[in-house]
Order: structure tokens, then sequence, then C-alpha cells
């Protein structure tokens, strides 16, 4: 519930496994082991999930935000990584999602 909480509170910064694990009271390598056991997905694919998911809703709801600052405010530090882990999750690019709920 602690590790939920700090996720949810902080996805848009830079979470890092050794400060979870510390909250969990693990260590990092018995975290990840647990993350995966109890969620079936690894432990950055849950805030990748949870950043991407954000930025679709910034993508419909904030049209006046640039790409590249949706991506910063979804905790992606390098647009080139958001831009490939969006198109790995939802099979297209940010712009056209925006594109594609535009069309509605």
């Amino acid at each position: 519930l602690n590790v939920c909480r700090y996720v949810h509170d902080n996805f848009a910064s830079q979470i890092k496994l050794e400060t979870i694990a510390k909250i969990a009271n693990m260590s990092p390598s018995s975290f990840c082991r647990f993350f995966r056991k109890s969620t079936g997905q690894s432990f950055f694919e849950y805030i990748n999930d949870l950043r991407i998911g954000q930025a679709c809703n910034l993508l419909l709801d904030k049209r006046n935000l640039r790409v590249s600052e949706i991506a910063y405010q979804c905790g992606y530090n390098s647009q080139t990584l958001f831009n490939r882990i969006f198109l790995k999750k939802k099979e297209m690019t940010p712009s056209a999602f925006r594109q594609m709920a535009r069309g509605r």
C-alpha cells in the first residue's frame, strides 16, 4: 500500500528501485521478484503503464501542450524514450494517438 501510494504520488519524478525497496522493507532484488509474482509484470513495466495512461489523458485533455511537455510531465526525461515506450504500449505514436482521438 505504501509502495503504491508513493508510486502514484511520484510517477512524474525519477523513481529509484532502492527507494521503493526500502519503503517495502525488502532488498531491491527481493522486491522485484515479489512485485512480478504479485502483479505479473515488472515494477518498471507498472510505472510505464501508469505514466503512459497519464500521457493519454493529457494528450486528449491538454491539446495546447506539446508532446515533449507531456512526456516531461509524465516522468520521461527523453522524448525519444517516451515515444518508444508509447509506441510499444499503444501501437502508435503519441501524435497519432492525439490525431485519432481528434477524429472521433
